[in-house]
């Protein structure tokens, strides 16, 4: 019960974030299929507020309701992570403002940025 109301916050959150550079196509059961099965969260009242979802030392997806607590979720997941692995990878998109805080919390100044080009038909 908990895990589907993790997914269902961030599809939401990953569909209003990236709207404006790929929007999302994918049904709800499309997107959830992908996730991993592990994730880490935090919820108040029954209510889940942070998420982070976790595939071995990769944080592959984050999402939250709240910007003024999610930088001490992200520095716990980060924490959590840290004990059992000495690397962690993530990919932070600067339209997404929770990946943007997870990246915070390394880096404040990035050098190098890749872009991303979609080609359709």
């Amino acid at each position: 019960m908990a895990y589907q109301a993790c997914c269902d916050l961030l599809f939401h959150y990953y569909r209003a974030t990236h709207h404006a550079i790929n929007p999302l196509t994918a049904t709800f059961d499309e997107f959830v299929q992908l996730l991993p099965n592990e994730v880490l969260f935090a919820s108040t009242q029954g209510t889940v507020q942070h998420v982070a979802f976790i595939e071995a030392n990769e944080i592959a997806y984050v999402s939250s309701t709240d910007p003024t607590s999610f930088a001490e979720f992200a520095l716990a997941v980060v924490k959590e992570l840290f004990a059992t692995h000495q690397t962690i990878e993530f990919e932070a998109d600067d339209v997404d403002w929770a990946a943007m805080v997870l990246k915070d919390l390394f880096v404040t100044e990035v050098s190098e940025t890749f872009d991303t080009w979609l080609c359709t038909q």
